[in-house]
């Protein structure tokens, strides 16, 4: 039975075409992107995932979607991962799923997806002195 069903959902009877990133796929979806022709402009992806909820690849999906419509999409997974060398603290490893900003117009908006989904870091910088020599920009926000 497990074996009719998944070649039915992978549209093949071979195993070796069988890969968990073909069903287990992940998009950022953002609101406006209900309307179809702002999808392009709006979703960061589409990814194919590997792991589960018990892998260092962390991501879910909703078994109550595969039982009901065979739709594995992965809704859970990391939004930020972070690596410190705690002997070097000032310089963390860090990135995140979609970008810095929230803005879809803005250059960081989906800056980082590919990065995230790749396993790749970038090197922060938390000194305040070094912050001054990269010339940082600042936004201060006063109410």
């Amino acid at each position: 039975m497990s074996v009719e069903y998944l070649s039915s959902l992978y549209e093949s009877s071979d195993p070796q075409t069988w890969k968990w990133g073909n069903i287990h796929k992940l998009n950022f979806t953002h609101i406006f992107s209900s309307q179809k022709a702002l999808e392009k402009a709006f979703n960061i992806g589409e990814f194919q995932m590997h792991g589960d909820q018990t892998t260092a690849a962390n991501n879910e999906y909703s078994f109550r979607k595969v039982i009901e419509r065979n739709d594995f999409s992965v809704k859970v997974g990391a939004s930020m991962r972070m690596i410190v060398n705690l002997s070097d603290i000032d310089h963390p490893l860090t990135i995140n799923s979609t970008g810095q900003s929230g803005q879809p117009l803005h250059p960081n908006y989906k800056d980082q997806s590919r990065k995230w989904y790749y396993g790749e870091f970038k090197r922060c910088l938390m000194n305040e002195n070094e912050m001054i020599s990269a010339n940082y920009s600042l936004l201060t926000l006063i109410p």
